[in-house]
């Protein structure tokens, strides 16, 4: 498990854009992916579950952030970063 914790939602399209390209990231993880927000609320993604490394699901999130790219269940998870006072992401590398 690991988990990567962002403030806002400027900082998780900043830094997001940054995390794809750590080698660490290029895995694809295992099954769904937990969003905890700062007040307890969950989210989940499915990150793994269609193929995808990690490093290539934060670029793809980075761009619907920056409005390079259009979805609203991610753009959804992506307010409530700023709504619910930040969010931690919780990676199952299955290991």
């Amino acid at each position: 498990m690991e988990t990567i914790s962002f403030a806002s939602k400027a900082e998780f399209v900043r830094r997001a854009k940054q995390l794809a390209k750590y080698d660490r990231l290029h895995r694809v993880p295992v099954g769904k992916q937990t969003w905890t927000y700062a007040d307890g609320h969950q989210g989940e993604t499915e990150w793994g579950l269609r193929d995808g490394t990690v490093a290539s699901n934060l670029g793809y999130m980075a761009s619907i952030g920056s409005g390079s790219l259009k979805s609203r269940r991610d753009q959804h998870l992506l307010n409530e970063i700023d709504l619910r006072g930040g969010v931690t992401i919780t990676i199952d590398w299955g290991e």
